[in-house]
């Protein structure tokens, strides 16, 4: 397997996460069982984030950083704050035990990302 496979199999894997986070937040009524399930997939959403940059870099260090796609690099940056943001303000309603609108805060944030996720890959295979 070519470390292009792997890093696209890093970014599928991401892209699954990504979905299996909005359809849990979508699902779930209860705040409880929110923070259960979601507690799992934040911190594996971050290290699919750090495996996709990790393999990303590998894969330009090989080229020699000839023709370095900087739109790939930002996007990953912006997806990286979003979702440690995301983890913040999960952390913060963990511990105050509120309720609030979770359903809606959760598709904003996971359709952003997606839609930076598919942005990158269709500008990165039209453009380069």
């Amino acid at each position: 397997m070519s470390i292009v496979g792997i890093h696209m199999f890093f970014v599928y894997c991401l892209v699954a996460l990504e979905f299996s986070y909005l359809f849990i937040s979508q699902c779930c009524k209860d705040i409880n069982k929110f923070i259960s399930r979601i507690s799992i997939i934040s911190p594996i959403q971050i290290i699919a984030l750090v495996l996709v940059l990790l393999s990303g870099m590998f894969i330009e260090a090989t080229k020699a950083f000839f023709n370095f796609k900087v739109f790939l690099f930002l996007s990953w940056i912006l997806i990286f704050y979003l979702s440690i943001r995301q983890l913040v303000i999960f952390n913060k309603i963990k511990k105050a035990k509120k309720s609030f609108n979770f359903k809606l805060f959760s598709i904003v944030f996971e359709i952003l990302k997606i839609f930076l996720i598919i942005f990158a890959g269709v500008t990165n295979s039209l453009l380069f």
